[in-house]
């Protein structure tokens, strides 16, 4: 609770960056945002992106942009890859642009995530830091989580019995950290991922996050089990998903995602059993 007695926002912040002459960052980003909206968040909302054209035209009162100036990632399909890879760390190091100590909680989804449903309930209990496991996946054998852990190192136990006991992965597309561990987090998690790997350098942020969580002295609980799925991966069921209150389309094609996703927020921001806006669309 803040001082003055009034409740402290959340804040959620998301980071999408395009190379020159693509847009499919700029979609997937404005998705998310206005499902969030449309869904009745009640906290803030802070978008990175790399391109002077804003998401909105109009400004939204809760949702601030802040232009980023990232490195020359040159043309084709290496170019993609680099300004993903910029993206990804941009995870952790917006941290020296954002004033966590305006909020409860600080939350990061990737670009290519949906609301389905309002956020609000997964920010409760007695937690310092908010993690999506990847259920089935262990972080012992799966490459994506493993670069900094040697196998014997992700089976011993943690502080947090949970995370040894199951043995999953976990993703670092959705995280959320009590405002004001916020800053050591991200700092812990960027001296990780510059230091070096002990088994592999590939998806370098994540591997890096899955060290931090083995390592952490904080209470790290795992999101509401159903509350974020995955449509491309784990999830696949329409009937499943579809009551999930968030969605992460980690695996799929960036096209796939965004048609996915648009099909999606329309259904639920449009979509119902008469078919008035399919009338209204014929009219």
């Amino acid at each position: 609770m803040h001082p003055t007695g009034h409740y402290k926002p959340n804040l959620i912040y998301t980071v999408a960056f395009d190379p020159p002459g693509w847009r499919g960052g700029r979609t997937m980003a404005k998705l998310l945002c206005n499902s969030l909206l449309r869904q009745f968040w009640s906290g803030e909302i802070v978008v990175f992106r790399n391109f002077p054209e804003p998401l909105f035209p109009v400004e939204r009162k809760v949702l601030e942009e802040v232009f980023v100036a990232t490195p020359e990632v040159g043309e084709g399909r290496g170019a993609g890859e680099r300004c993903l890879k910029a993206a990804l760390e941009y995870r952790f190091r917006a941290a020296q642009m954002l004033d966590a100590s305006r909020y409860e909680w600080v939350a990061y989804l990737d670009a290519d995530c949906l609301a389905l449903r309002n956020l609000d309930h997964l920010f409760a209990g007695n937690a310092e830091i908010l993690v999506q496991p990847e259920e089935g996946r262990k972080m012992a054998d799966s490459h994506v989580f493993n670069g900094y852990i040697s196998r014997d190192e992700a089976l011993s136990p943690s502080r947090n019995a949970w995370l040894s006991a199951a043995g999953y992965g976990i993703n670092a597309g959705t995280f959320a950290v009590r405002a004001e561990r916020y800053a050591e987090v991200m700092a812990q998690w960027k001296e990780i991922f510059e230091s070096q790997p002990v088994r592999h350098a590939d998806m370098r942020d994540q591997t890096a996050w899955n060290r931090l969580l083995l390592d952490t002295e904080l209470k790290a609980s795992p999101f509401e089990r159903g509350e974020i799925l995955f449509p491309f991966h784990l999830d696949k069921g329409f009937l499943d998903y579809k009551h999930a209150a968030l969605l992460h389309f980690v695996g799929g094609e960036q096209r796939d995602k965004i048609d996915l996703a648009f099909a999606l927020h329309l259904m639920k921001t449009y979509g119902d059993p008469g078919g008035l806006f399919l009338d209204l669309l014929e009219s």
